[in-house]
């Protein structure tokens, strides 16, 4: 039947495609170690920087929200009516995250909970409400929109601290995006350089080939399936390298930023960087081979 005819021909294609692998892969099997080793090594990096990177966002929330809230203090005169407008008004604020009211018994316990030997028999502290921002660019609206509310005596400003934070993170973004540029690079620079010089030694049967009819996928797949073998073998042992690396990084951002503490799952942050740096290297492995088989064919 037509099948079986289809299924034979791609039978016999696919044999004679593995034994050109083979071939290609015994002129040149240095270059392909090296090609593995330099996949795995890119990947690695890549990985390292992008762990930092998360492990810093989270940092960077969680102190964000401990030192970017704001804090606006009532006037003693203010009663209950004037404290829930006020509450309803900011609550109606794009950038407001949530508002949390504290009573002057609660700011009391509070602030003897830190200084457990200070005694007194009088409250001075007054209501206040503790407001936080979605992210730091809201800040200074926020404290323009307070300033406006006739029952609040006094703010306390940190849109000084919201602008650095912004500016920190924004350089590290920055940093952190030029580093992984330059990884990704010499990832591509690496395969496309393993696979150029196993196609220069084979130029001569590749017109050889081309001359005779081969298509040009028949060409292609043996260097091909190569750079994506080596990625693979990369990839995979770097997601079982960067399961300690996690864990690692994360207790030391435990131990180094105590006093805000994360929870997260290393083992899921391991096993999804992991598996998305092996499709990266698959996809990129697999078009720069193709990119550099397809200078020889032209």
């Amino acid at each position: 039947s037509l099948f079986w005819i289809m299924e034979k021909r791609w039978e016999k294609n696919m044999a004679s495609s593995l034994r050109e692998t083979k071939q290609v892969f015994s002129r040149n099997p240095a270059s392909y170690i090296i090609c593995t080793i330099s996949c795995f090594i890119s990947l690695f990096c890549i990985g390292i920087i992008a762990v930092f990177g998360i492990f810093v966002y989270q940092g960077a929330q969680a102190v964000g929200s401990r030192f970017l809230n704001i804090t606006a203090f009532f006037e003693k005169t203010a009663n209950h009516e004037d404290i829930n407008q006020a509450i309803l008004s900011i609550e109606s604020i794009e950038g407001v995250q949530n508002v949390q009211y504290v009573s002057p018994e609660e700011a009391l316990s509070l602030l003897q909970e830190e200084y457990p030997d200070m005694e007194t028999s009088y409250n001075p502290l007054p209501s206040s409400l503790r407001i936080e921002p979605k992210n730091s660019s809201y800040v200074r609206e926020i404290i323009v929109f307070l300033q406006s509310i006739s029952s609040v005596e006094y703010i306390e400003d940190t849109s000084e601290a919201a602008e650095n934070y912004s500016n920190i993170i924004r350089i590290m973004l920055i940093l952190g995006i030029a580093l992984l540029l330059i990884f990704l690079l010499a990832f591509v620079f690496s395969v496309t350089s393993s696979i150029g010089i196993s196609v220069f030694s084979f130029r001569k049967e590749i017109n050889i080939m081309q001359l005779l009819g081969a298509t040009p996928s028949t060409i292609r797949f043996p260097f091909i399936f190569i750079a994506a073998i080596s990625a693979l073998i990369g990839g995979i042992v770097n997601a079982f390298v960067l399961i300690p690396v996690v864990e690692y990084v994360y207790q030391f951002y435990q131990s180094f930023l105590f006093f805000s503490p994360i929870t997260m799952d290393t083992h899921f942050i391991s096993l999804q960087l992991g598996v998305v740096l092996l499709c990266i290297g698959f996809v990129i492995s697999i078009l720069s081979s193709i990119f550099s088989v397809n200078r020889y064919m032209r």
